[in-house]
């Protein structure tokens, strides 16, 4: 309800970015991640937007994960070429993720993580480093692919270790 006449002037100023985005990880065992992206446009510099947003999304079911959530809140400065209609852009923030393992016999007792009888939540947290390029088609429609790096602390039952992440992804959305 507070945020009513936020939206509502962004719609108007063409300052709003909503976007669906799919992306693929090594480290999370191929699993494909499905985002929801939005973004708000904070200030325009010149050729540079300087964008505050958010990611959310769902890690698909794969080779033992039974849920999976994460979250990446993020700024971005995209450099607009071409009349702004290609951007490469550059995005710092942070990721907060949470997975359950096991219970499902996908798993071992070899496996470093988790046995197949028993079941594990664990989170992660770090910080995340987006390059990416974006492709703006007409005024409200946009193509988006690029890279999420995020380097952090993995916790579970068991013990704590570092973890890093690449994840390669493509999306598209619309500008509001």
């Amino acid at each position: 309800m507070f945020c009513m006449p936020l939206l509502m002037n962004a719609q108007k100023n063409g300052k709003l970015q909503l976007g669906v985005e799919y992306g693929l990880s090594k480290s999370t065992n191929d699993s494909g991640i499905l985002a929801i992206d939005a973004r708000f446009r904070i200030i325009n510099v010149g050729i540079v937007n300087f964008n505050a947003g958010a990611s959310l999304g769902y890690m698909t079911p794969h080779l033992g994960y039974t849920f999976g959530f994460v979250a990446n809140p993020n700024v971005t400065a995209e450099f607009g070429l071409f009349n702004f209609r290609l951007c490469p852009y550059l995005g710092i923030g942070y990721s907060y993720a949470t997975q359950k393992f096991g219970g499902n016999g996908f798993y071992t007792n070899y496996d470093p993580i988790v046995n197949g009888e028993t079941q594990e939540t664990i989170a992660s947290s770090g910080y995340t480093i987006h390059p990416g390029l974006r492709y703006y088609f007409e005024k409200l429609i946009y193509l988006d692919a690029g890279l999420k790096r995020t380097s952090g602390t993995v916790k579970g039952s068991s013990r704590d270790f570092h973890s890093e992440s690449n994840v390669i992804f493509i999306g598209a959305g619309f500008h509001f």
